[in-house]
């Protein structure tokens, strides 16, 4: 609460006593007795993110349709963060993408000697590449030019962030890195207190369009020998071609690498049949959650779950696949399937 208010002890006493009394009726994990819901917490990333939208369509769909789930979208500091969180038991389903699935769950990177081995892989929604943007003015015209400079990496915690760094120190450059949420390094590029940033971006993306509309951008190339030294270490890369066109003023192809972003949770905090019936309502109301997120309708989830999954699927979503005619291969079928 803002302000100086003080309160004397008794009626202190009494606001934790309704604030206790509240958290233990609203806990994340809580089976509500009176409405017989289940309540989860989804982790999403920042809400000047263009994948916010997305996430938060996704929980409406789930309210929508999942009788028996009260889903609440919280804004978090992405992908890494929402494993940390998840494996704290702060949060059950979350927004993630293969590097940080892969880290989590196989004790990678941020999460050496630490697996979180109950993490599942719900839905696959799309690729993602991650660019190397800066402004048009800023004299850099490749990726080794960023040498030096000042340049954001991604949001504090954001699998963006982490694999940045790790492709930096890959090629050998070192800029002034720095990290901030996503509306703070636009704001920063349009003032030109940063050359430019990494961005995630499932193409067009709208918080890229948004900056093009006032300050003009270049796109830098991640060459074929510069992705090799990458895919090397971390296999589950893929190469992001991305034709002239797709923004304003790019009149040119250019590469970036990239994986794919997805929904996960932690398996036991999550009943087998709530995860079916989530997976099916995503699904089966694809069509509805395109209508307000029409970037999406050039992939296909299920191919893409099948296909790029690289954790354990959810035993929910093993089900419906199945009932869909999919096979899934021996490596994504979870311990507590076999």
């Amino acid at each position: 609460m803002k302000g100086g208010c003080i309160f004397n002890s008794k009626v202190m006493s009494l606001c934790v006593s309704f604030l206790f009394a509240v958290v233990c009726i609203f806990s994340p994990t809580a089976l509500h007795a009176s409405q017989k819901k289940l309540l989860l917490t989804f982790g999403t990333t920042s809400s000047s993110s263009g994948y916010y939208a997305t996430l938060v369509a996704y929980a409406k769909l789930i309210n929508n349709y999942v009788k028996g789930v009260n889903i609440t979208p919280i804004e978090t500091g992405a992908t890494i963060d929402n494993w940390k969180r998840m494996s704290r038991g702060e949060i059950q389903i979350a927004f993630g993408a293969t590097g940080s699935n892969w880290q989590a769950y196989y004790g990678k990177g941020k999460f050496e000697g630490a697996p979180v081995k109950d993490g599942r892989l719900l839905w696959v929604f799309a690729p993602t590449g991650f660019h190397f943007i800066v402004r048009a003015d800023s004299g850099v015209n490749d990726i080794y030019e960023l040498e030096g400079k000042r340049f954001d990496i991604g949001i504090p915690g954001s699998t963006t962030a982490e694999t940045a760094q790790f492709a930096l120190r890959k090629w050998g450059i070192t800029p002034k890195t720095e990290m901030r949420s996503t509306a703070d390094a636009i704001e920063a590029i349009k003032d030109g207190r940063i050359v430019g940033f990494v961005k995630g971006c499932t193409d067009p993306d709208a918080a890229v369009l948004s900056l093009l509309a006032t300050t003009k951008l270049r796109f830098l190339n991640v060459t074929d020998s510069m992705f090799g030294k990458l895919k090397q270490e971390r296999p589950f890369l893929i190469k992001v071609k991305v034709p002239a066109g797709t923004y304003p003023g790019q009149d040119y192809e250019f590469s970036s690498y990239g994986f794919t972003v997805s929904v996960v949770c932690i398996g036991s905090a999550i009943p087998a049949d709530i995860q079916y019936k989530i997976v099916k309502a995503i699904y089966e109301h694809y069509d509805e959650f395109l209508q307000g997120q029409p970037r999406y309708k050039l992939y296909d989830p299920l191919r893409l779950t099948v296909e790029t999954g690289i954790i354990p699927l959810a035993p929910g979503t093993v089900k419906y696949l199945r009932e869909k005619g999919y096979k899934i291969q021996p490596g994504s079928i979870p311990p507590e399937m076999k």
